[in-house]
């Protein structure tokens, strides 16, 4: 559930983030977005790391997974936030910061992925590839779409971007 209202936030946050002229506003909405995303995806990431064996269980009907849940978990954690933050940059139509963020990311992601897995011979490689690679790019993008970051989480516009979801 929290992956789930996580990403509609963003719905909302695109709503009412292009439809205000005023550049505070919009930095207010993409920042109270940003910073609640940050935080559903660390929730879902302390969730899984404090009861690995019965989510394990539930998800895929064993308990002798749960270092790859955990790995994963980060994994999710780490692509949610890459996904805000690359939307952003769609958003800002900076259409150039977009392409080279999603190509950098690809090639990052399939060359990290290929010697991941290749060394440690399991499937951690490609979560830990992911992890690696969506950190990076999430950063790249966070630089890039700058000007809509601060450190500012707006209850009322956090209520009015979640419910235009829900």
């Amino acid at each position: 559930a929290l992956l789930v209202v996580a990403l509609e936030i963003l719905q909302g946050v695109t709503r009412f983030a292009l439809d205000t002229p005023n550049a505070e506003d919009r930095q207010s909405y993409v920042s109270t977005g940003f910073w609640f995303s940050l935080i559903s995806y660390t929730a879902f990431v302390i969730i899984i790391w404090l009861l690995p064996e019965s989510v394990s269980r539930w998800l895929l009907d064993v308990d002798d997974h749960q270092i790859l849940l955990r790995i994963g978990s980060f994994a999710i954690w780490a692509q949610g936030l890459y996904v805000y933050t690359l939307s952003q940059l769609r958003y800002q139509f900076k259409a150039r910061e977009y392409a080279f963020v999603s190509i950098v990311y690809t090639m990052l992601y399939v060359g990290s992925i290929v010697i991941l897995v290749k060394m440690l011979d399991d499937p951690r490689g490609v979560f830990i590839g992911q992890f690696l690679t969506a950190i990076l790019m999430t950063g790249a993008s966070l630089y890039l779409g700058r000007e809509d970051y601060t450190f500012v989480f707006d209850i009322p516009k956090f209520k009015e971007s979640i419910g235009f979801s829900y």
